[in-house]
């Protein structure tokens, strides 16, 4: 019987939880709801998939991922993760510089850790050690090869609000309601530049579920926009990483 491979994902907050566990489930992935009778936390999963345990954990901000990759990089007795993987928005950034805040902030974490060693990278893939092991660092960007536009948004931002956006225009809709998403969108643009996919989402989610604590969540159970959402997902290069981790 082969041994079980403990692996980690971080992610940015609440949304990208719900929208991983939405990629986890497709691919046949079992949600564990605690271990020995502990409850898992609001911001954390765990999925079994053969013999991959996963522990998926949300944090508040871009700025908390590194840290906390390597605290649970660090691992216990029973669990001794060998890969971790950091689900991230690269909004504005290029593929050559999306993952410059986690080699930036590395060095920090590795010092509060006092167990993590240098962060090194061998045939393009990152690596660093710690506890006397190697753990494989991936970087899992909502970046996606779609070229999808919506009224006017920049087309060099990439975060996971532009994929679930594009999941939604590749569903059926009336045509009145994607009117009045693009109105709404072009007005708030123009009042205010700054995120616009972000405030982009929230109209959809006003427009579509506005009863809904979770727009995410309640998208992805939706019969009629969840399939086209679910295939904007698995075109990520999450949805990529995250079958690494699964092997």
């Amino acid at each position: 019987m082969a041994a079980r491979l403990n692996r980690i994902m971080v992610c940015e907050g609440k949304d990208d939880l719900a929208a991983l566990r939405a990629l986890l489930r497709a691919e046949g992935a079992i949600e564990v709801k605690g271990i020995k009778g502990v409850p898992l936390s609001l911001s954390s999963l765990r999925f079994e998939h053969k013999d991959v345990l996963l522990h998926v954990e949300s944090v508040v901000g871009k700025s908390k991922l590194t840290e906390r990759a390597v605290l649970l990089s660090e691992g216990s007795a029973s669990e001794r993760p060998d890969m971790v993987a950091v689900c991230f928005d690269p909004d504005g950034d290029s593929e050559a510089k999306e993952f410059a805040f986690f080699k930036s902030d590395f060095k920090e974490s590795a010092l509060k850790s006092r167990r993590a060693g240098e962060l090194t990278s061998t045939d393009g893939r990152l690596s660093f050690r710690i506890n006397r092991r190697d753990v494989t660092v991936l970087p899992a960007p909502w970046r996606t090869p779609s070229d999808v536009a919506f009224d006017g948004l920049p087309t060099d931002e990439h975060n996971l609000e532009r994929v679930l956006i594009s999941g939604i225009l590749d569903s059926a809709l009336a045509p009145k309601l994607v009117t009045w998403a693009q109105d709404a969108t072009a007005q708030i643009h123009a009042l205010i530049g700054k995120h616009g996919w972000k405030r982009a989402f929230r109209i959809w989610s006003a427009a579509l579920h506005p009863d809904s604590e979770s727009f995410v969540d309640r998208l992805m159970q939706d019969p009629a926009l969840s399939p086209a959402c679910l295939a904007a997902l698995h075109r990520t290069r999450t949805a990529a990483a995250l079958r690494i981790l699964l092997g």
